[in-house]
Parts: structure tokens; C-alpha cells; sequence
């Protein structure tokens, strides 16, 4: 309940009730001001009183891109307290954000396959005998937040997933027939979701192929592409549901 009330609290447009008239009208300051190693700025706002007597008040936390406009920050983070049917407690978010990103989808010039290079069509799974894929990086369930800190540690490697539902409808982002789907995970942070693009196989294995947005969880084995723009999030190619590993090579399967 405080999850889905939080969300929405640095959003709301009405005056806040003030109680103690002795601190003055309530006033928007500019706390703290930071640069990331990536160059981004993040903007500190606290909403508090003329006459503070330096309680816990609300504070928004924006975010400018390098590249962007000043206009164009967004909301990050907000913390304070928020009052519920039980009391007054305190509440942290951080906000995810998602891009869209604009393929097109080309037919390159036949050439021999790098060692690392990432193949959609190589990664989705069949019933015939196949080059076997690396196996799993760990035996642990991986988040879609950790994915995307981790994303270039993960790039083409194969990680373990926990999906408790998708979302939405499907797209092809690859142009191979790979269904693409947000997904949530089972993690309950603050950024559960990600993008999977499912084989029409798996998801009949599955049986999601006539109830998609059917509720887990499902552990799904996934191969993690790297888009090459910077801001672009990561996106999982499921291969399987199980795997076998032997004398270090793995067999997935659904």
C-alpha cells in the first residue's frame, strides 16, 4: 500500500496543509547540487518552512542528462515522510526510467562470427543439436536493476531470471520473430522491470502463448544484448527454462 501511494507523492499539485504556524509558509529550496562520474547533474529540492526546526521535510531529487536541455530534467529520487492510516513513516524512491529506441533493422555482409558476438537467432533455442551456449554467469536469481548497474559485465553472457508477469503487448524488436515484452521480476525493488524477447516456442513451453499476462513466477534462462547507445536499457533473450551443463558447455531447454 505505501509503494503504490508513494509513487505519485512528488507529484501532487495541491498546497500541503501546514499545522505549525510558527515555522512560516512552506518554501521550495535547492539543497544540493551534484555532477556524476558520467557527467549528469542531479538537482536537490527540499520542500520546507521559512522558520525550519530541522525535521525530517521532503526532499525531490532531479536528473539532467550531459546532453540535455535544462528543461529536460526529469524526477529521480524523492525521500520524507508520508502519512498513512497507521502514521507517519518514512518512505525512499527511486524512479526507473525506460527508452524507447528506434531500430532498423538491416541485413549485414556475411562474415565470420567474432568469438563474443551476440546472435539473436543462435540464442533461440530448437529441438535439433546446436553449438551449445555458455552456461549461466551464477547460480543466482538476477534482477532486471542488477542487469542494467551490471550491463556491460553481462554483455552477451547468460543469466538467470525470476518473471512473475508480462506486460502489455509484444513487439519484434529484432525482426526474427522473437516476441519483446516489458517484464516484471519477483524482486520487489524499485525497478522490477525490464525487456525479454521470448521465442513463439517458449512461450507455448511456458504456457503463456494464450494467457501472456498470466501470473508466475517463471524462471526463465536469458542472454543479455547490449544496445550501443549509452542510454539504451538491456534487453534479455530468453533461451530456456532449464539447463544442463556439462564439461563447462550448457544445453538449455524449455
Amino acid at each position: 500500500m505505501i509503494g503504490s501511494l508513494g509513487v505519485d507523492v512528488p507529484l501532487r499539485k495541491e498546497t500541503p496543509e501546514t499545522h505549525d504556524k510558527n515555522q512560516g509558509a512552506i518554501v521550495v529550496r535547492l539543497v544540493d547540487q551534484t555532477t556524476t562520474p558520467d557527467g549528469d547533474e542531479e538537482f536537490v529540492f527540499e520542500q520546507g518552512r521559512e522558520n525550519q526546526t530541522g525535521v525530517n521535510y521532503p526532499r525531490s531529487t532531479f536528473l539532467k542528462y550531459k546532453n540535455s536541455k535544462p528543461e529536460d530534467a526529469i524526477l529521480y529520487k524523492f525521500s520524507g515522510p508520508v502519512y498513512t492510516a497507521r502514521g507517519k513513516v518514512q518512505l525512499n524512491i527511486q524512479y526507473g526510467l525506460m527508452i524507447a529506441v528506434k531500430m532498423e533493422i538491416v541485413t549485414p555482409t556475411p562474415s565470420a562470427p567474432a568469438e563474443n558476438a551476440f546472435d539473436a537467432k543462435a540464442a533461440e533455442p530448437t529441438n535439433k543439436s546446436a553449438a551449445p551456449l555458455p552456461p549461466p554467469v551464477a547460480d543466482k536469481v538476477y534482477s532486471f536493476q542488477q542487469i542494467e548497474k551490471q550491463k556491460a559485465q553481462l554483455k552477451n553472457k547468460v543469466v538467470r531470471l525470476e518473471v512473475r508477469y508480462l506486460v502489455g503487448e509484444p513487439s519484434d524488436l529484432f525482426g526474427d520473430g522473437t516476441l519483446r515484452y516489458i517484464v516484471k521480476d519477483t524482486s520487489n525493488g524499485p525497478t522490477p522491470y525490464g525487456q525479454v524477447a521470448f521465442p513463439r516456442e517458449g512461450l507455448e513451453k511456458m504456457g503463456l502463448a494464450k494467457d501472456s499476462h498470466r501470473e508466475g513466477p517463471f524462471t526463465v534462462y536469458a542472454r543479455v544484448h547490449v544496445f550501443p547507445e549509452k542510454k539504451a536499457a538491456a534487453i534479455c533473450v530468453a533461451i530456456g527454462t532449464r539447463v544442463a551443463v556439462e564439461n563447462g558447455r550448457a544445453t538449455y531447454s524449455w
